[in-house]
C-alpha cells in the first residue's frame, strides 16, 4: 500500500478531504472556515499544504511554514496540523509524510523543521510518534495569550 501513497501540494479540489482530517483531530470547522483558510494558505507564500493520498482519496494532510530567522541567514520551517486518517495509522504513512516535509523544508534552506503538539496528544500517542521519527522534546518554553 505505501508504494501507492502519493504527496503533492492541496488544491480546492481537497476541501472535503482536509475538512474531513482537521475535525479527526478534533477541531471543529465548517467546509466555509476550511475554504478559507485553505485560500489563504494558497494565497500567502511560503505557507503550504500537503495531501498525502492513496487511491486518489485524502488519507493524510500537513501545514508547513517556511519561517526566516532575525539572529541568523537561514530559514526554519513550522509544521502544522499534521494528521493522518484514523484508519490508516500505525502504517508508516505518517513517517513517509514527515520524511517528505523535512526533505522538502531542506530543499528550501531550512536548517530545523519544529512543530507543537497538544498535551493531551500524548495519551493518543502523538508525542511518541514524533520521537520515535527523530524529533525530540525543546528546550523552548511556549508562551501563549489569548487576543480578543
Amino acid at each position: 500500500m505505501v508504494k501507492e501513497v502519493v504527496i503533492r501540494e492541496a488544491t480546492r479540489d481537497d476541501l472535503a478531504g482536509l475538512n474531513k482530517l482537521i475535525n479527526q483531530l478534533g477541531h471543529s470547522i465548517s467546509s466555509d472556515e476550511m475554504d478559507a483558510i485553505l485560500t489563504r494558505y494558497l494565497q500567502t507564500p511560503n505557507h503550504h499544504v500537503f495531501i498525502v493520498e492513496l487511491y486518489g482519496e485524502v488519507i493524510g494532510c500537513a501545514g508547513l511554514i517556511i519561517c526566516h530567522y532575525l539572529t541568523k541567514y537561514a530559514n526554519f520551517s513550522q509544521l502544522v496540523s499534521f494528521v493522518i486518517d484514523e484508519r490508516f495509522r500505525n502504517q508508516q504513512i505518517g513517517s513517509i509524510l514527515l520524511s517528505y516535509l523535512e526533505n522538502y523544508s531542506q530543499e528550501h534552506g531550512c536548517v530545523k523543521i519544529q512543530l507543537t503538539s497538544g498535551l493531551h496528544r500524548q495519551v493518543s500517542g502523538a508525542h511518541r510518534f514524533y520521537l520515535n521519527n527523530g524529533y525530540r522534546i525543546g528546550t523552548t518554553k511556549f508562551f501563549i495569550k489569548e487576543l480578543n
